[in-house]
């Protein structure tokens, strides 16, 4: 296709060509996107740019042009806990992926977001670790040589700076398909055995285990949620739910505390489903969900810990020797919460409706003892609108509250619009030990995690930047790609590679993660004959 502006009548011929198998590579990504790696970049085209262009100088001088580079360095990885979102919207930790996987690398088609394939898993444990926190709260633990998208191209995680900024998401999209329960209710030892867990999770359930998380407890054979006693409408909403369960047996009491109530159900196979989702975080089946399941979750958290807030400060400003007198008009909707991971989930799920949030922590001292406290703010008109649609409260109150914050608007202001970069808040060296993650994305060698575009590696990106450069045929391959369960298939493979190579000289390859499949010959035993024969081919 022609650059620029191109004019089409009647006399314009048109001819369609195929295009070869090599991978065609754009000028998407030059030296330039690359951060931090000069002395590495300047290497890198003496040693394949220069034998390219300039074939002559090494034939003068009577020396031979290199024939091979190998790229090596530590791994590019995020820990465990981080979300990555697949490619229907579906977010899952990264740890649960590798879930039992020793450290290595594995073959893997997995569909990621932005939509690709990922096509190997690298699992490793690392002694050091970098915490990154942006200003709205945004977290990512991750290795030092981690790349992220900064406004000035792809930089390396012990690279970045305090008040630079990285590319973030704003929406990620709904998964379409419901998810199965999984769970089996024990009714072994139950007075009441008529009770029953649908056969999808449900609007139903994840309003209850939203609820449960805020305000709820369970304990021997007991379900217990514990809520202030204005709060009729989402007592009734509760019990109603609760009981469609099948008949159990409840009863309301008023402890020593007044101001609040507590809601208790006896049965043993329900204690124990609600038990296991006893951690203050998202349970896994409701990332899973689509954005009905996951909203009806959020209406029963924010039910039970959020709050609408409209509040006038009187604030005043000293400028030079006048004082100022002005008003400062609080409009939000806040969740609190001691758990900072509950609060990342939530307002990584709140990208499925394109509402934007922030984290703020704080840390107080209670019965000598120094304690943190998390609180989650949704801010602006556009925000508000949106939780309102898609999202709401239980209560008749707090919708009506929030109504009325949603008319006080008169605009906007700009610092609760949505952004494509963030400023990065605080960077933090981590020692110990971690088990780290990573997709290996041959197509956009980038993925979700936490709200935050990653890259594989410095290492894919300077091999691509190499590929844009120069004028010569490139394939680029993945190592796991070439393996293959088939006698004689991996072997083929690469010969095939190399063939189409020589015919299209003068050619680059390009073979991403290399280890997965040239590992030390002394190392490789009798059952790995397919690696063997691979290295011998190579």
């Amino acid at each position: 296709i022609p650059d620029g502006v191109v004019l089409i009548n009647a006399a314009t011929l048109i001819r369609m060509e195929t295009k070869k198998q090599g991978e065609a590579k754009a000028a998407t990504v030059s030296y330039e996107d690359i951060g931090g790696l000069g002395s590495q970049i300047q290497r890198i085209r003496e040693m394949i740019e220069l034998p390219l262009r300039y074939p002559q100088v090494f034939e003068r001088l009577g020396i031979d042009a290199p024939k091979g580079v190998l790229l090596h360095g530590p791994p590019g990885c995020i820990t465990g806990e981080s979300l990555v979102a697949l490619e229907d919207g579906r977010l899952i930790k990264i740890e649960d992926v590798a879930k039992n996987l020793e450290p290595n690398i594995y073959i893997a088609d997995l569909p990621v977001y932005p939509p690709a394939s990922a096509k190997a898993l690298h699992v490793y444990d690392v002694p050091e670790t970098i915490e990154l926190l942006t200003e709205t709260g945004k977290r990512l633990r991750m290795t030092p040589n981690h790349p992220l998208l900064t406004s000035e191209g792809w930089r390396e995680a012990e690279k970045l700076k305090v008040g630079e900024e990285i590319k973030v998401f704003n929406w990620i999209p709904s998964p379409q398909n419901k998810v199965p329960m999984g769970f089996t209710l024990n009714l072994q030892y139950t007075y009441n055995k008529n009770v029953s867990l649908p056969s999808e999770w449900d609007e139903d359930i994840a309003f209850l285990l939203g609820a449960f998380v805020a305000e709820g407890d369970a304990w021997k054979g007991r379900i217990a949620f514990t809520i202030n006693q204005n709060e009729e409408e989402f007592k009734k909403i509760i019990l109603d739910k609760m009981l469609k369960f099948g008949p159990i047996y409840e009863k309301i009491s008023i402890p020593r505390k007044k101001r609040s109530i507590k809601i208790r159900f006896c049965n043993a196979g329900l204690s124990r489903f609600f038990e296991y989702y006893h951690k203050k975080e998202i349970p896994s089946p409701i990332l899973l969900s689509p954005n009905n399941v996951a909203a009806a979750f959020l209406k029963g958290l924010f039910e039970g810990d959020g709050s609408v807030m409209l509040r006038t400060h009187r604030n005043v400003k000293k400028y030079k020797s006048k004082e100022y007198k002005y008003y400062q008009i609080e409009r939000t909707i806040s969740l609190k919460s001691s758990s900072r991971l509950l609060l990342e989930q939530c307002q990584t799920l709140l990208l499925r409706f394109a509402i934007s949030s922030r984290i703020y922590d704080s840390i107080y001292k209670s019965n000598d003892k120094i304690l943190e406290s998390h609180v989650l703010y949704i801010r602006g008109r556009t925000n508000l609108v949106k939780f309102t649609e898609n999202i709401g409260f239980a209560s008749q109150r707090k919708n009506e509250k929030l109504k009325q914050v949603i008319k006080s608007f008169k605009r906007d202001m700009k610092m609760h619009l949505q952004s494509e970069f963030e400023k990065i808040k605080s960077l933090e060296k981590k020692y110990g030990w971690q088990r780290v993650y990573d997709f290996e994305v041959p197509s956009t060698n980038a993925f979700f995690s936490n709200g935050i575009l990653s890259h594989n590696t410095g290492k894919t990106l300077i091999a691509r930047a190499v590929a844009n450069e120069t004028d010569a045929y490139f394939t680029s391959m993945s190592g796991p790609e070439i393996m293959s369960k088939f006698y004689g298939e991996s072997e083929g493979k690469l010969r095939a590679i190399f063939e189409d190579a020589q015919a299209h000289a003068p050619a680059i390859i390009f073979i991403d993660e290399i280890d997965a499949i040239a590992s030390n010959r002394e190392e490789m035993c009798s059952e790995k004959q397919v690696e063997r024969r691979v290295v011998a081919q190579l």
